[in-house]
């Protein structure tokens, strides 16, 4: 209940930056090591797998702070609707609000741990230019793109 709004919005931000740095370098690592057709499959199996790893992280986080929730709150407090927090009674508010808060916090750090963990596996990621596919076209900025439909 303590965390000021500038170290939260600046963790918020150095983590973006993060995964803004590394989704896109991951991705070209993984393109760059197929052949031309190979590609449009492996477009689409990214983006379905990032959509259900989204998906299942927000679920995953969803029922940890529900958790953390429900062993916090004191009883009877479960009972009535929290998305109206302010209409509680003041005496139970300003008991409720730091236990919310306390929730919170708990599960940002998970999903803090959880982001930190990927730190690992990222370590192993190829580094430099992949060499081409077989039946790849490495392409420089010199170089045109036939017309025409792909091969096979």
């Amino acid at each position: 209940a303590t965390t000021s709004y500038a170290l939260l919005s600046i963790s918020l931000l150095v983590r973006g930056l993060g995964l803004g740095a590394t989704m896109m370098p991951a991705m070209a690592a993984a393109y760059a090591t197929m052949s031309r057709a190979a590609v449009p499959r492996a477009t689409s199996a990214i983006n379905v797998l990032r959509q259900i790893g989204g998906s299942f992280g927000s679920a995953l986080l969803a029922i940890i702070l529900a958790n953390q929730i429900s062993h916090r709150l004191p009883a009877g407090v479960h009972s009535q609707n929290l998305s109206q927090l302010s209409s509680l009674p003041p005496g139970l508010h300003a008991r409720v609000a730091p236990l919310l808060a306390t929730a919170f916090g708990q599960t940002f750090w998970v999903a803090f741990t959880l982001t930190a963990a990927v730190i690992i596996p990222a370590l192993f990621l190829p580094k430099g230019a992949a060499p081409p596919a077989p039946g790849g076209h490495q392409q420089t900025r010199h170089q045109s793109i036939p017309a025409g439909p792909l091969p096979p």
